[in-house]
Parts: structure tokens; sequence; C-alpha cells
């Protein structure tokens, strides 16, 4: 029997995320999960939302479920993480976090939210929702603009 890691952080995010989704995906529509960690989220919510198709991305060995799961998309999330607000961490637990990343990838780090909002509106993306989750996360809804 294969462990897969489980998520503390997950458990306690799950169902206020889950509120967030439901008013932004009223439609029909697939969704792409960034860097989907053990697959919790995806499993949860997929049993939620019939009308959604959700897709999560991350390395095999790390998640649950593997729905839409491509190797080629891990190139494309790995650099993808929690933000900082004005370059300072939102908890002490995130300052771990980004020194675990850096010593898994030296290229992986908590991202600055304005560096993400640059990026975002070069896209043609804009901040629909900033909003604070149970486990010091933050959930960020933009939308194209």
């Amino acid at each position: 029997m294969i462990h897969k890691p489980f998520s503390q952080a997950c458990e306690n995010n799950k169902n206020p995320i889950l509120e967030v989704i439901q008013a932004v995906f009223c439609q029909p529509t697939t969704v792409w999960e960034i860097g989907s960690g053990t697959g919790q989220h995806a499993c949860y919510f997929v049993r939620h939302l019939p009308h959604i198709e959700w897709q999560p991305t991350d390395r095999s060995e790390n998640i649950l479920c593997s729905p839409g799961y491509s190797p080629e998309s891990q190139s494309a999330c790995e650099h993808l993480w929690p933000v900082n607000y004005n370059g300072a961490y939102t908890s002490e637990s995130n300052a771990r976090f980004d020194q675990w990343l850096k010593s898994q990838n030296p290229l992986s780090c908590i991202k600055n939210f304005e560096d993400i909002m640059v990026l975002a509106k070069s896209r043609g993306l804009a901040l629909l929702s900033d909003i604070a989750m149970p486990a010091n996360n933050r959930l960020l809804v933009l939308q194209n603009s």
C-alpha cells in the first residue's frame, strides 16, 4: 500500500474554498488546480461540484487522484506558490514553508502579491477577490479584464 501525503491546511481550507468556487464557477467549466499537492482539494471538490471538470496538476508522487494530470503541466506550474504582501510573510508558518521550498528548488519561493498582480495585468487578468483562508493562506480570484 502506497501512503500519500496528507495536509491539515487542505482540510482546514476546503470548505471556505468551496464556498468561493461555488460563487465564481456557477456554469459548467474546466478548472485547472495548479500545484494540487496531495490532491485532497480535488477529491473533495469533485464530489461537491458535479458541473465542474476538475483538473489537478502536480508531481505524480504528491497527488492522491490524477484525473487530468499531465507531466507537461509540471514545468508550467512548479514555480507557483503562496504570496507575501509588501515583501513580508503573512505568518511564521509561511516563512518556514518558504525556506522548505527553497531547499527543494532554489527557484521556488513564496512570491510577492504585487509582482503577481503586475504579471496578471500584463496577461489581461484583473483581481476579482483576495480572500483570507483559515490556514494562513490566501485565495486569489483573477478574471479576464
